[in-house]
C-alpha cells in the first residue's frame, strides 16, 4: 500500500512539473492573462466618474409669454442639478434642432396659458424632450425631470404661501399676538374704569375695539391651529394636545372664545344703557384672558412657507465600516473575476492539449490513472493560480490601498475556495471541448457571462429570477460576495457562498475526472 501511495504521489508530482513547464514556456500567455484584464479594469476604476454629467436645458416659452428670453440669469437658480439652464427661447423648432444635434441634453416646453389652467384646478403639463438611446440614461433623465418638476412645484407653492401670508408675516405672528394681547388688556382696563364711572358710551367704544383685536387674534390662532393640526395628522401624533404647542393652542382658543362670549353679553346691555355689577367681573376676565393669549403667543408661531412646503430635510449617515472609492469598491470583484478567468483559461486547454498531442495514447499504456492525471494537473494549476491571486491581492492591497478588514486568513480561505471552484469549471470545459479553439471560445463566454451576470457591474437583484440561474452557476458570483464581505465590511462571508464554491469545486472535478477517464478508456 505504501508503494502504491508513493507511486501515485510520484505520478502526480510529474504532472505538476509538466504543467509548470508548459506555462513557463508561454510567458506571453501568462502576462496577457494577468496584466491585460487587470490593466483594463484598473483604468476603468480610476477613470470612472460618479458625478452626473451636466444636462444643458433649453426652456421653450409660449409665444405670448411676458418673460424675456434674455433674462436667463434670473431663472437659472430654479433648476436643480444636474440640469443647467442653457437659454430661454420662443422658437421650438430651433430648440428641437439643437437637441437633434446633441448640443443640449433636454428641452422643456413651458405650457401655454398655465395660469388659467392652474386657476381652474388642473395641472399644467411641463413637456420635456431628450435625445438618448441608452435605456439606463433615459431612465435617469425621466427621474431628473420628475425631480425638477417637483422643485418648480415647490417654488410655486412657496410663493403662493408668501402671498397668502400677507407679505411674509408668518414669523411675526407671535409678536402680533403679543401686541394684540396688550391691546386687549389695555382696552379691558379702560372698560373696567368706564364701567365703574357709569359711562356706558365710552365703555361701548372699548367693547368695539376689544372685538376688533380679539377677532384678529382669533384669526392668527386659527391659522396656527390648522398648521399644527396638519403636521400632527401627518406625523400620526396621538396626543397633540399634550405638547406645549397643543396646550398653548387650547388655552388661547378658550381665552378668545370667553372674550367673544363676554363681549356678546356686554354690547347689547351697553347699547341699551344698562350697567350691572357683573359687567365689571366680565372686564376683569377679559384682562385675564388677554394675559393667557400673551403667554401662549410664543408657542403659536406660524410655520414659514419654506418650512411648510419642505418640512423635512435629509441628513444621511453611512454606518458601513469604510466608505470606499470606486477603485476600492471594485477591488474584490476584480480579484474574483481575474482569478476565475486565469484558472478557467489555463485549465480549459490542458486536457484538450493532451488529446491533440496524442499524450492520451501514452497515458493509456502507463499505470497512471485518470484521477492521478487530473489530480496532478489540479494541484499544479492550483499552486500557479494561487500565486497569481496572491500577487493580484498584494497589488490591490499594498499598491491601491484596498482594505482587507476581516483578516488575511479568512481572505486566503475564500480565495482558495474560489480557485478550486474555478479550476473545476475550467477542467469541465476542457473535458467537453473537442479543440483548443472551442475551449478558448467557451472560456471567453464564461468571462462575458461573469461580467454581465456575476454581480460585477449590476447587482443580482436587478436580474429576473430565471436569469439568476446563470449567475448562480458561476464561481465568480459567490467569490465577489464573499470577498466584498471580507474586504469591505469586515464580516464573515455568508455560509452559502462558501458552500456553493465547495460544491462547484467538488462536483465539477468529479464530473471532469469521469469524462476524462471515459475518454482515456475509450481512446
Amino acid at each position: 500500500m505504501l508503494n502504491r501511495l508513493a507511486r501515485g504521489l510520484v505520478r502526480k508530482t510529474a504532472f505538476i512539473g509538466k504543467e509548470f513547464t508548459e506555462v513557463r514556456r508561454q510567458p506571453r500567455l501568462l502576462l496577457s492573462l494577468v496584466l491585460g484584464p487587470f490593466l483594463i479594469l484598473f483604468l476603468f476604476g480610476i477613470g470612472y466618474s460618479s458625478s452626473p454629467q451636466e444636462i444643458r436645458t433649453v426652456v421653450v416659452l409660449p409665444p405670448d409669454s411676458q418673460i424675456s428670453t434674455e433674462d436667463t440669469a434670473r431663472y437659472s437658480d430654479a433648476f436643480a442639478a444636474p440640469f443647467v439652464l442653457d437659454s430661454l427661447t420662443k422658437d421650438p423648432d430651433q430648440a428641437r434642432a439643437r437637441l437633434a444635434r446633441h448640443e443640449i441634453g433636454m428641452v422643456v416646453y413651458f405650457p401655454a396659458d398655465a395660469y388659467n389652467t392652474i386657476a381652474q384646478g388642473e395641472r399644467a403639463v411641463l413637456q420635456t424632450n431628450y435625445n438618448e438611446i441608452n435605456p439606463l440614461q433615459a431612465q435617469w433623465l425621466n427621474y431628473y425631470a420628475y425631480v425638477q418638476t417637483n422643485e418648480l412645484n415647490k417654488r410655486v407653492l412657496v410663493e403662493a404661501l408668501r402671498q397668502a401670508d400677507r407679505g411674509g408675516q408668518s414669523g411675526r405672528v407671535a409678536t402680533e399676538n403679543k401686541q394684540l394681547a396688550g391691546t386687549i388688556g389695555a382696552e379691558a382696563t379702560g372698560l373696567r374704569g368706564d364701567l365703574a364711572a357709569g359711562n356706558a358710551g365710552a365703555a361701548l367704544e372699548h367693547v368695539t375695539a376689544l372685538r376688533r383685536a380679539n377677532n384678529r387674534a382669533q384669526e392668527n390662532i386659527l391659522a396656527s391651529a390648522q398648521t399644527l393640526g396638519g403636521v400632527a395628522l401627518f406625523l400620526g401624533l396621538q396626543n397633540a394636545q399634550g405638547t406645549p404647542q397643543g396646550q398653548a393652542l387650547t388655552q388661547s382658543q378658550e381665552a378668545v372664545a370667553r372674550i367673544s362670549d363676554n363681549l356678546d353679553q356686554l354690547e347689547p346691555a351697553l347699547r341699551a344703557g344698562q350697567l350691572r355689577p357683573e359687567q365689571t367681573r366680565m372686564a376683569e376676565q377679559i384682562g385675564q384672558d388677554a394675559a393667557t393669549i400673551e403667554r401662549s403667543a410664543d408657542q403659536l408661531k406660524l410655520i414659514p412657507p419654506e418650512i411648510a412646503v419642505s418640512p423635512f430635510e435629509s441628513q444621511s449617515q453611512n454606518i458601513a465600516p469604510i466608505t470606499p472609492d470606486f477603485v476600492e469598491f471594485y477591488a474584490p470583484a476584480v480579484i474574483a473575476l481575474l482569478i476565475q478567468h486565469i484558472a478557467v483559461t489555463l485549465t480549459a486547454l490542458t486536457l484538450v492539449r493532451e488529446r491533440l498531442l496524442n499524450s492520451v495514447e501514452l497515458f493509456r499504456v502507463t499505470p497512471t490513472s485518470s484521477i492521478e492525471i487530473t489530480g496532478g494537473k489540479y494541484i499544479a494549476y492550483f499552486l500557479l493560480t494561487a500565486l497569481l491571486g496572491a500577487f493580484l491581492a498584494a497589488v490591490m492591497h499594498l499598491g491601491l490601498g484596498a482594505h482587507i478588514l476581516a483578516g488575511y486568513s479568512l481572505f486566503a480561505a475564500a480565495v482558495a475556495l474560489l480557485v478550486v471552484a474555478s479550476l473545476s469549471f475550467g477542467f469541465f470545459i476542457s473535458a467537453i471541448s473537442n479543440s483548443e479553439s472551442q475551449a478558448v471560445q467557451l472560456s471567453m463566454l464564461v468571462l462575458l457571462a461573469s461580467v454581465f451576470f456575476g454581480g460585477f457591474f449590476l447587482g443580482l437583484e436587478s436580474l429576473l429570477p430565471y436569469v439568476r440561474v446563470v449567475s448562480y452557476s458561476l464561481p465568480v458570483t459567490y467569490g465577489i460576495r464573499a470577498l466584498q464581505a471580507i474586504m469591505l465590511r469586515g464580516e464573515d462571508p455568508a455560509p452559502y457562498t462558501l458552500l456553493a464554491l465547495g460544491g462547484i469545486a467538488f462536483g465539477l472535478f468529479v464530473v471532469s475526472t469521469l469524462l476524462f477517464r471515459r475518454q482515456l478508456l475509450r481512446g
